[in-house]
């Protein structure tokens, strides 16, 4: 789980929030639950490569702050999300405590 330093930043609205970095680690909100989960950005607009693309049918984020995640769950396994937008919803990504 998220550290209490989290909830903090919930105020914060994501329009002033910084462009997200390749590898930076960020809260994934689960698009089931909500639940925040800690994710690394593995894929930005300006890190993507179109020819790496074309060959695994990947699209790439369709603005500077959406990001490709990888996504690890409480019981040690991991999955993609695609094309993820910023905010405190479902299926959005928020920065971690020291990002803002």
């Amino acid at each position: 789980m998220l550290s209490r330093h989290y909830l903090s930043h919930r105020t914060i609205d994501p329009e002033f929030w910084p462009v997200p970095q390749l590898g930076q680690r960020v809260a994934y909100h689960s698009k089931v639950s909500g639940v925040p989960l800690v994710a690394m950005v593995t894929c930005t607009q300006a890190t993507y490569d179109p020819e790496v693309g074309r060959r695994g049918d990947l699209e790439p984020p369709t603005s500077i702050m959406h990001v490709h995640v990888q996504v690890s769950s409480p019981g040690g396994s991991s999955y993609g999300e695609l094309d993820i937008g910023p905010g405190y919803g479902p299926g959005q990504w928020a920065p971690l405590e020291g990002a803002l």
